[in-house]
């Protein structure tokens, strides 16, 4: 018997899993003739604080680089992390005519020393790859809740 195995990433989140937890998020764009995503970076930024304004997800940080854009976000039980993000994707597909890969990376961070490494990991993406000399020098990354809101892990 030959199975069919998803190449889809699946995003449901065990009931076990604390409604406190926060997710590194990666999301790829896939930009028509070669155009940034950096081009939509206000556009991206601003919406991601409307989102923590309504309570779909409290975002600690969202960097956006030229092809990909990384997020440390905490979303809420009712819609989830799959439909968040979809229905934020979704958004900036129709309203800015944004291309976006299938899917995106998730990874549940599961410490305070995990979530100082990813957060100085984002931070220092733009810097690995030469697009500025220091984290604070770049200007398409933005933190809607104070690191102090970061709940015990």
């Amino acid at each position: 018997m030959i199975r069919y195995i998803s190449k889809r990433l699946h995003h449901d989140v065990p009931s076990w899993v604390s409604d406190d937890a926060i997710y590194h998020i990666r999301v790829r764009a896939r930009m028509p003739g070669g155009a940034s995503l950096i081009e939509k970076a206000g556009i991206l930024m601003d919406s991601a604080r409307f989102y923590t304004e309504r309570g779909a997800w409290s975002c600690y940080l969202l960097l956006v680089m030229p092809d990909h854009l990384h997020a440390l976000l905490r979303f809420g039980r009712n819609d989830g992390m799959a439909r968040t993000v979809g229905n934020w994707k979704r958004y900036h597909a129709n309203r800015s005519g944004l291309c976006w890969q299938d899917g995106f990376f998730d990874h549940r961070i599961r410490s305070h020393a995990e979530f100082s490494r990813s957060f100085a990991y984002i931070r220092n993406n733009p810097v690995v790859v030469g697009l500025c000399a220091q984290p604070d020098d770049w200007p398409w990354q933005i933190s809607c809740v104070k690191p102090e809101g970061v709940p015990h892990f």
